[in-house]
């Protein structure tokens, strides 16, 4: 007779050590999924094929369109397009696709550049 769950179903509950083990040779599985998944949805949105988004970073030299900063390893690079056409412009940095986004419009870019320089006593504090 079986006297508790545990003897009727053989429960094993993973160590830490296994499990960290389990993440580590599991992490460039993940990667590569990842990377594919990436690869995909740029291919199905924009027509963009690896070899052209390779070619197009390395154009960019690696680097942000708009703010010309250097792509990390791991940060997550924006394609930027048309949404009327849905041509590819570039390739841009999280902050700056975020701010393209929220302007719209190269009127509403302009407008903002006016403000900051018309207001620059304000922002000579800041470092950039």
């Amino acid at each position: 007779m079986v006297d508790s769950l545990a003897e009727w179903v053989d429960v094993r509950i993973p160590s830490k050590e296994w499990l960290d083990k389990e993440r580590e040779r599991r992490k460039p599985i993940l990667e590569a999924r990842r990377k594919r998944s990436e690869a995909s949805r740029r291919l199905r949105q924009y027509g963009l094929t690896s070899e052209d988004f390779d070619k197009l970073l390395q154009s960019q030299e690696n680097k942000c369109a708009c703010c010309g900063g250097a792509f990390a390893g791991d940060q997550e690079i924006r394609v930027d397009h048309c949404h009327c056409t849905n041509l590819v412009r570039g390739l841009l940095c999280n902050s700056c696709n975020t701010a393209e986004g929220f302007l719209k419009t190269p009127e509403n870019a302009l407008k903002l550049y006016r403000y900051m320089v018309s207001n620059e006593l304000f922002y000579s504090c800041r470092k950039t």
